[in-house]
């Protein structure tokens, strides 16, 4: 599953946005970067981008 921040439909009814917990981690410029860009090549935030690939990920090692 991925967490998107805004509010989704589902069948023509609105879905609550999923508790969210803030953090920072500090990441090398240039991966930052790299990220960033790829985020915006698919028209998403990086925050979103970040979220897909933590996810992605978890989801492959269960």
């Amino acid at each position: 599953m991925i967490f998107m921040p805004q509010e989704e439909k589902e069948g023509g009814e609105r879905v609550a946005k999923p508790e969210r917990e803030q953090t920072t981690i500090r990441l090398p410029a240039e991966l930052k970067e790299r990220l960033q860009r790829e985020a915006a090549e698919k028209g998403i935030s990086l925050n979103a981008f970040v979220l897909m690939l933590l996810n992605e990920a978890k989801n492959r090692s269960d």
